[in-house]
């Protein structure tokens, strides 16, 4: 899935290879795959502070679902693993991601910025775009993407969200076409 939309201009630089903001309104995302995402994200959401796993039906976004993984949170936050690897990420990417913690996709400086992306997240459990170059996959350094992370709880979310913490992390890739 590619996007020929201008990057968004009102991201917070994190530092490192990409530039990362919160999003509090789908106002603030340029790109029509991660707009859906995030609206489905908050339709299943309601009034909580976000959805619950089982409430998520990645076959409703059939046309993102190839360009998202979904990662366990796991170790009180000090390792993702992933559950869902969609084809399209394998496809860009090449290689298959299902199974694998952090540790066995990012290295060195990568995997420590990796991991506070994640944990963003996580603390206050909003969401997050990031915008940068896939600089973790020898050869793809010259893909450009927009990333939107969003916080899901166990099961079906019914305790609120807002008691439970964060068990999973449904990314959508939106990757810029290639020059």
């Amino acid at each position: 899935m590619t996007s020929t939309e201008e990057p968004f201009s009102n991201a917070e630089d994190q530092g490192g290879p990409f530039e990362r903001v919160r999003i509090t309104s789908v106002d603030q995302l340029q790109s029509k795959p991660l707009i859906g995402l995030f609206e489905y994200w908050a339709a299943k959401r309601g009034s909580r502070p976000y959805p619950g796993w089982r409430e998520f039906d990645l076959m409703v976004l059939f046309e993102i679902a190839p360009y998202i993984h979904v990662r366990d949170v796991i170790d009180g936050w000090a390792e993702f693993t992933v559950r869902f690897w969609g084809t399209g990420l394998t496809d860009v990417l090449g290689f298959e991601g299902t199974g694998k913690q952090m540790r066995e996709i990012y290295d060195g400086e990568m995997l420590g910025i990796a991991l506070d992306g994640f944990q963003m997240v996580l603390e206050p459990a909003i969401p997050v775009l990031n915008k940068g170059k896939v600089t973790w996959v020898a050869g793809k350094e010259h893909r450009s993407f927009h990333s939107l992370v969003l916080p899901l709880a166990a099961g079906d979310g019914s305790d609120g969200g807002g008691d439970c913490e964060v068990a999973h992390l449904v990314t959508g890739l939106d990757f810029d076409p290639v020059e």
